[in-house]
């Protein structure tokens, strides 16, 4: 029966290739010795290979020597120990030496202790051997560190002392991260020595011994807690309360007394989802931070006397809190008072005063309040100057659109066309008709008057053909708003000229409309409505290389159709000349979707850019795709792979396997092997026909990397 041996099926037929690959171990060229032995511990077994890699640790070059440990690190058995220390001592080379600690480690080979405790002290040159005698100690030093994390996965408590002893040394190099990670894994007695250096070091020392401590399991923490919360460190703190049950009474007493609020957090964080009482307690803490952990680990629970104190609380803190108290108050309002959230969600949304994460956050919760309000809401929120916030406002708009809601649809659908431009810069409704006001540029023109009005109708105004269509307002627009320099974005508290360096949350009024028409065609252009789809194809050829390839973006998202519209097929025949790689490969998927024309497929698998070839090779018939196996791109080589190996034909797979040997394609012809079966025993059996030592090499890396 065949069984598996790591990602490779070991079977007969294997076993029988691994025998011609074992040959070749004993090649004089020890370029082609050192890959065959990677190719053997692929194919061979485990047993077969582990006795390989044991005489390969005595072979002549070095480099083999360190492969052959390297590999047996993974696959040593406790019987092996004796040769692992044998190399450790007896082979100067330091990879090996690397090799052989970790595979000790791996197996918990604790006969090696004793000799691990010696190089953690010294070189010990009298019965180690090393390769440069009287050289500087920079290889020991990297043995050093690899015995003490051997020491420390070994839970050796024994070696504590000359872990000490070594990172004591005036002369040693840094050993406190390994040092202390070791601890930590010895158990109660290795956390005793990490909370003598709490108590006897300095401030670099404390903290690296703090942050190792975290990592201590909970078992090796138990029998020094107290030792721990006795700390004036709060972050030692943290790490016993970590270790402490939720309803441990020391969590409770931490959560309402410690004088560190971030300690009184994760305390309440601890104990809060099992202790209602706790979370009421704790939301009159004086720190902000604490109220904001406690409001929103409430969860809509609280008793009915506090309840309207809350709400009014959660009122006063949207006007007035800091960052977190008033965005976990935005969060909780509409849970707690659904009827009374609305007004000052949207009036906490346009005060631009108050900090962002606050508002992004009232707009996400405008969503959660019952009954559910209606969309023209988020389309007041499209003009706010805060992008975060037109975006927030703009994924909730789309769900909306998805149910064809119609003052959704059009408000999108105009802000794709970069029209949407609302007249004042604090996005007033016109009270007399209760209708967005919109401007859009219109050429010489000057300025065309459109409304969209709150049952969704797209007009013009009052001197304007009030017949005009959707894609009137589109074509009209093409372009529409020219983009203001960014020293025109007003300054806010929140966005300062110095941070609009780093990011553009906060833009002027002419600044809006480019802004907000990328994000609606980024965040909206995937809805399945037909305005929507209409005003993403109008701006398909628009002279902006960032607006064509989020168009063709959302284009190659929409759903297969059995036929597309001949505007959709016109279009993306177009875009295959378009100057950005994205564009071209999101056009060329599109008429994949199709019956491809000929054409078109021709110029993809001749494109400059190995996406869209990769994208184009997919669609070939497993007999055109061998002759992409010489492709310069390893992607358009496996895209070729896939389709000969989805076709279950064998000679095209033999015949791929040859082509990648001759044009030494490594990698492809491992990523083959992984595949196919049939071409790598092929391969291996023609071992003694290949023309060239080159060849034989690469055919022997491939095989290797195949696992």
């Amino acid at each position: 029966m065949p069984r598996a041996h790591g990602d490779t099926l070991i079977s007969v037929e294997t076993n029988e290739a691994a025998g011609g690959i074992a040959r070749l171990l004993s090649q004089d060229n020890e370029l082609i010795r050192s890959a065959a032995l990677r190719a053997y511990t692929v194919l061979a077994s485990d047993a077969d290979v582990r006795e390989a890699l044991r005489t390969a640790l005595t072979d002549q070059d070095p480099d083999i020597r360190s492969d052959a440990m390297e590999r047996l690190v993974t696959l040593a058995r406790p019987e092996d120990v004796s040769t692992l220390m044998a190399s450790l001592e007896g082979d100067p080379v330091r990879e090996v030496k690397l090799a052989a600690i970790q595979a000790l480690s791996n197996i918990d080979g604790r006969d090696s202790i004793a000799l691990l405790r010696k190089l953690v002290l010294s070189k010990s040159e009298n019965s180690i051997a090393w390769e440069d005698e009287g050289s500087d100690w920079d290889d020991w030093l990297d043995v050093q560190i690899a015995a003490i994390a051997a020491l420390g996965q070994m839970g050796a408590t024994e070696a504590i002392e000359d872990i000490l002893a070594a990172r004591a040394d005036e002369f040693a190099q840094d050993l406190d991260v390994v040092a202390f990670e070791a601890f930590c894994k010895m158990g109660p007695n290795g956390i005793g020595a990490l909370l003598g250096i709490l108590r006897d070091e300095r401030d670099s020392d404390f903290r690296r011994a703090a942050t190792a401590i975290a990592s201590a399991s909970v078992e090796a923490l138990s029998p020094h807690i107290d030792a721990l919360l006795r700390s004036k460190d709060p972050d030692v703190r943290i790490i016993a309360l970590n270790a402490l049950p939720p309803d441990d009474s020391r969590v409770e007493q931490l959560a309402l007394s410690d004088p560190s609020s971030d300690v009184r957090k994760r305390a309440l964080r601890h104990a809060g989802k099992i202790n209602a009482k706790l979370i009421e307690e704790v939301l009159s803490d004086p720190d902000e931070n604490v109220q904001a952990e406690a409001l929103l680990l409430l969860d809509g629970k609280i008793s009915s006397h506090l309840h309207e104190v809350l709400v009014e609380n959660m009122l006063l803190w949207l006007r007035h809190a800091g960052a977190n108290l008033a965005t976990a108050a935005a969060s909780a309002l509409p849970c707690f008072a659904p009827d009374r959230s609305k007004a000052p969600l949207l009036e906490l949304i346009a005060d631009t005063e108050r900090p962002l994460e606050a508002r992004v956050e009232a707009v996400k919760a405008l969503a959660e309040i019952t009954p559910p309000i209606s969309s023209d809401s988020y389309a007041d929120i499209l003009t706010n100057p805060a992008q975060q916030v037109r975006v927030a406002a703009l994924k909730q708009l789309s769900r909306y659109a998805e149910t064809d809601d119609r003052l959704a649809t059009n408000t999108i659908a105009v802000a794709i066309s970069g029209a949407l431009v609302q007249t004042s810069a604090a996005a007033q409704r016109n009270s007399e008709d209760d209708q967005y006001d919109v401007a859009m540029p219109k050429g010489e023109d000057g300025p065309l008057r459109i409304r969209i009005t709150r049952e969704g109708d797209i007009v013009e105004g009052e001197n304007a053909d009030r017949e005009s269509t959707l894609q009137k307002i589109i074509s009209a627009g093409e372009s529409a708003v020219e983009e203001a320099p960014n020293a025109e974005a007003e300054d806010t508290p929140e966005e300062r000229p110095a941070k609009r360096l780093k990011r553009k949350p906060v833009e002027g009024p002419m600044d809006v409309a480019p802004s907000l028409q990328l994000d609606s065609i980024r965040i909206c252009g995937t809805v399945v409505n037909g305005k929507i789809k209409e005003a993403i194809l109008n701006k398909a050829c628009d002279g902006k290389d960032e607006i064509r390839q989020a168009v063709w973006s959302a284009i190659a998202k929409w759903p297969r159709e059995e036929n597309y519209s001949d505007e959709v097929l016109v279009a993306a025949k177009s875009a295959m000349t378009d100057t950005i790689p994205i564009v071209r490969q999101a056009a060329f998927g599109v008429l994949a979707k199709t019956d491809i024309p000929a054409e078109c497929l021709k110029q993809a698998l001749g494109d400059e850019d190995a996406l869209v070839r990769t994208e184009a090779v997919a669609r070939l018939s497993a007999k055109a795709a061998l002759d992409f196996m010489a492709d310069s791109a390893p992607p358009v080589r496996r895209a070729a792979i896939a389709r000969i190996v989805a076709d279950k034909n064998l000679e095209l797979a033999k015949t791929a396997a040859s082509l990648l040997l001759k044009a030494e394609h490594v990698d492809t012809l491992g990523d083959l092997f992984k595949v196919s079966k049939d071409a790598r025993l092929t391969s291996i059996a023609n071992i003694s026909k290949l023309e060239s030592g080159k060849q034989l090499l690469v055919l022997l890396e491939a095989l290797a990397k195949s696992a």
